[in-house]
C-alpha cells in the first residue's frame, strides 16, 4: 500500500535572516526537518499542522506554506515499511523567540541559516525542498 508523509520545515526570521529549525533524531546522528505519516482520514495539511504541535509543539504560527514541494521515493523490501512513498513538503515561520519543546523522537535541536541546512545529510528532495522554501521566503 502506497506511503503518505509530510515534512515542515519551521523557520524563523530575525531582521533579514531567516533560520531553519533541524531537529535530531533520539540516539542518531540525523539532524531533519519535521517529518511524519499521515493517519487514516487525515489530509497532507492536517498531518503537517498535528505534527507541528506534537513534534515541536508548536500552537500558532506566523505564516504556513502549503506546497513547498513534494516528492515521491521508493523504500526497499528491507525497509519498516517498504513501498511507494509520497511526500508533500511545508513551510511553517514561528515567532523569532520561539522555543521548540521537543518530544521523544528527538533529542535535540538547532536554528541555523538556509545555506547551513543545505550541508547537512540531507537526501536530495529535501535539499530541493529547503532552496524552494528559501526562495518563497523572500517573496513571503
Amino acid at each position: 500500500m502506497d506511503q503518505r508523509k509530510i515534512q515542515v520545515i519551521v523557520y524563523r526570521v530575525s531582521g533579514s535572516n531567516g533560520e531553519v529549525l533541524l531537529l535530531k533524531r533520539s540516539g542518531t546522528d540525523v539532524w531533519a526537518p519535521i517529518t511524519g505519516g499521515v493517519e487514516v482520514g487525515e489530509t497532507y495539511n492536517q498531518a503537517a499542522r498535528r505534527e507541528l504541535l506534537e513534534e515541536v509543539g508548536a500552537r500558532s504560527w506566523k505564516k504556513f506554506v502549503p506546497s513547498v514541494h513534494s516528492f515521491t521515493f521508493i523504500n526497499p523490501p528491507v525497509h519498516r515499511r517498504p513501498g511507494l512513498v509520497h511526500e508533500e513538503v511545508f513551510g511553517c515561520e514561528v515567532d523569532s523567540g520561539f522555543v521548540p519543546t521537543l518530544s521523544e523522537e528527538h533529542d535535540d535541536y538547532r536554528w541555523v541559516s538556509f545555506e547551513q541546512a543545505l550541508e547537512y545529510a540531507l537526501p536530495k528532495d529535501q535539499k530541493i525542498a529547503l532552496e524552494k522554501l528559501s526562495i518563497l521566503t523572500e517573496s513571503l
